[in-house]
């Protein structure tokens, strides 16, 4: 099995010579199939992550008391927001 495998490898590179060889001579020029490509080893910016946000329970407050402290500082009550 082997043997019958190396021998079609070799018939395959024989066949792919006389065809570049063949093309050269029908073209005029040295045409020769191009080689696979290989892997580009850029070396890329690296990557660069925020630190996590601070997640805190938020602060509630009370209204009436928001309010009242108001009123006590400006001494005149909030106006209401009006829509538009």
């Amino acid at each position: 099995m082997n043997t019958i495998i190396k021998f079609l490898l070799f018939y395959i590179n024989l066949q792919e010579k006389i065809i570049s060889y063949l093309l050269m001579i029908i073209l005029g020029k040295d045409y020769k199939i191009p080689k696979k490509d290989t892997p580009i080893n850029k070396k890329y910016r690296k990557l660069q992550v925020d630190q996590k946000p601070i997640f805190e329970k938020p602060q509630r407050f009370d209204y009436k008391k928001l309010l009242d402290d108001y009123f006590k500082t400006n001494g005149k009550e909030l106006k209401p927001i009006k829509p538009r």
